[in-house]
């Protein structure tokens, strides 16, 4: 058995409140002027580009996603012409009948004492920079994010959910605003993830 190795990286993946209802209260009741994605079912994993490393949420160093990280240099190269600084990635595996993982791009985010970059700006760069790069990654993309409706209602909202998450490899939503800023090691300001019942 192989024993696991922390990472020497010090960065975690931000973790995300799974109240939805209180997050809707923040916002006055509603979920209008946010952005959502799925949640696949695959593990997520955070690259830190300082040190190359693959980190699980546990925080352990993960091997056997060498096929991800030529194409997570090229995020890297296209996102450090656009902002001026490097980039992390924090994303999930998605696992395939045949062959390597596939990963989708939750987040990038800069380094601490860097300006940071919010969601909106993420959007609009990751989809600029793959309409540009995607013939050449065959493993990696960006997750697409869709405009909330405001949905002031819990009829509403179970229902919107519901027909969400019965999407296969779906296990829940995340809600984002639009000038979120993933941060490492913390708990999400302005986010939060409704988890289906699936695992």
């Amino acid at each position: 058995m192989q024993i696991a190795t922390m990472a020497k990286s010090p960065l975690r993946q931000m973790q995300y409140p799974t109240d939805l209802d209180a997050f809707r209260e923040s916002r006055g009741g509603h979920l209008g002027g946010t952005m959502h994605c799925a949640r696949y079912l695959g593990p997520r994993v955070l690259w830190d580009s300082s040190t190359g490393e693959f980190i699980s949420e546990e925080g352990v160093a993960m091997t056997g996603l060498e096929h991800l990280e030529p194409e997570f240099r090229l995020v890297l190269q296209h996102a450090g012409e656009a902002l001026g600084t490097p980039v992390h990635i924090d994303g999930v595996l998605i696992p395939v009948q045949q062959g390597n993982p596939h990963f989708r791009i939750y987040d990038i985010f800069t380094p601490e004492g860097s300006a940071p970059v919010t969601l909106w700006q993420e959007i609009n760069l990751l989809a600029d920079m793959f309409a540009r790069i995607d013939s050449s990654t065959i493993y990696t993309r960006p997750v697409q994010y869709f405009h909330t409706a405001s949905m002031n209602s819990d009829t509403r909202i179970t229902r919107w959910l519901k027909t969400w998450t019965t999407r296969p490899g779906c296990g829940g939503v995340f809600f984002k605003d639009m000038e979120f800023v993933y941060t490492p090691n913390a708990m999400a300001n302005g986010a939060c993830v409704a988890l289906s019942k699936r695992k």
